[in-house]
């Protein structure tokens, strides 16, 4: 809508948008990509300044669609709170079929992409698709983008950056051709004027950078790196000075072409101070190699990575005497461990021994996106370093009690 009646929305229905909220109304382009970070207000600008307009309309039909039902319901249910108080505007509504039916002729359907058969057969008015780089390509080009095709509909794509999709395709696309009949708009946290800064930046300290960039800057991400290497410390070195202190010892067992890593780290001063880097040799040569770290400290404790083959090794070195703590990886464990590590590293509570490989591993170790989820991967699909050194990190946060991943959500 221009600005004109921009205002008198606002007015008439006594709506309260931040001076970036207003800047997306007031937008007459038929589509509207929005690139935003966490708790800017995209979804609630979606519902209330997108979609209560356009049912409030003649015979309009509207779709939100995201990566879940759950995700779509959550700008539904913005609209079902803000419309119940217009008397006698709605027909029918159900927050379970996500469905609202207005005396206007308009309606509202709430769908998923993950049932693409229900996205099929209608042409609609209005599309707004939330959480877009977490819908796949198919389902934008085969499904989502001809439904507009009818009736010459509007599109509003809102999301925080992840994958290098479609919708990193459109916001590139538009951004550089002014003339086209889209819009782009790019704002992080930051511009929320109700997230106090302070906030921000504890969560900044809270969360690995390349995480914070995506979801509170707001940037698509190269995939070069999920650790920035300039920020982590490399002036740590081999030592066999602390006897009397104690030791975190981080065990990443060898898969068939994969390494074996032992690090340790003093628990005082977060130094790392031993590393061990082997592969090809046998089960219990790799114990012997184990034992001939842990037979310069005292005080030590192994966290050892258990998964598959790790488990008998983790039985042999019990059998042996070295004090074990076993952990089974799963998906969200080792992310939070990688995050945890990414967070020690760039709050310089940790050291690491200045090793080419090392710093080779660290640098090329990437994150990305499949399936909603985040997943992790190595040079040459090696993270053994990177785990290895997680292992010592997450035993070195337990046995300090400083647990900084408390504030963390897992995206």
């Amino acid at each position: 809508m221009d600005k004109e009646t921009a205002n008198k929305y606002i007015k008439i229905l006594k709506l309260t948008p931040h001076s970036k909220q207003r800047l997306i109304l007031e937008s007459n382009k038929r589509f509207k990509v929005i690139v935003a970070g966490r708790r800017f207000g995209k979804s609630y600008y979606a519902a209330l300044y997108e979609i209560i307009p356009m049912l409030l309309k003649k015979d309009k039909k509207v779709w939100i669609v995201a990566p879940t039902y759950e995700l779509a319901s959550r700008i539904f249910n913005e609209i079902l709170k803000y419309i119940n108080n217009l008397p006698n505007f709605i027909i029918y509504s159900s927050a379970k079929d996500m469905e609202i039916i207005t005396i206007s002729g308009s309606s509202l359907k709430g769908k998923s992409a993950k049932s693409p058969n229900s996205l099929l057969g209608e042409g609609i008015d209005l599309l707004v698709i939330d959480e877009c780089a977490n819908i796949p390509d198919i389902i934008y080009y085969s499904y989502l983008r001809p439904a507009l095709s009818d009736k010459f509909g509007k599109g509003v794509f809102i999301s925080s950056p992840k994958s290098k999709n479609w919708f990193y395709k459109l916001y590139e696309n538009s951004l550089h051709n002014k003339t086209s009949d889209t819009d782009v708009f790019h704002f992080t946290t930051y511009d929320n004027p109700y997230i106090a800064t302070d906030d921000i930046l504890n969560v900044f300290k809270s969360l690995p950078e390349s995480i914070f960039n995506e979801e509170y800057l707001a940037c698509f991400s190269d995939s070069k790196s999920f650790f920035n290497i300039k920020s982590i410390d490399f002036t740590s070195s081999y030592r066999d000075s602390y006897k009397d202190e104690y030791i975190i010892i981080g065990i990443d067992l060898a898969r068939k072409t994969d390494y074996t890593v032992v690090s340790a780290l003093s628990q005082r001063t977060g130094e790392m101070i031993y590393f061990d880097r082997f592969n090809k040799i046998p089960w219990m040569s790799i114990v012997e190699r184990i034992k001939k770290c842990t037979d310069n400290y005292r005080n030590y404790i192994c966290y050892v990575d258990s998964t598959g083959v790790g488990d008998p090794i983790v039985e042999v070195l019990i059998e042996n005497n070295i004090n074990v703590e076993s952990i089974i990886f799963t998906h969200k464990l080792k992310e939070q461990m990688v995050f945890n590590l990414s967070i020690l590293l760039q709050n310089k509570k940790i050291k690491l021994i200045h090793e080419d490989i090392i710093a080779e591993e660290f640098e090329n170790f990437k994150s990305f996106y499949i399936n909603e989820s985040i997943k992790y991967e190595g040079i040459n699909f090696h993270d053994d370093i990177v785990m290895s050194l997680a292992l010592a990190c997450w035993g070195y946060k337990n046995q300090t009690s400083s647990d900084v991943l408390s504030s963390i959500i897992i995206l």
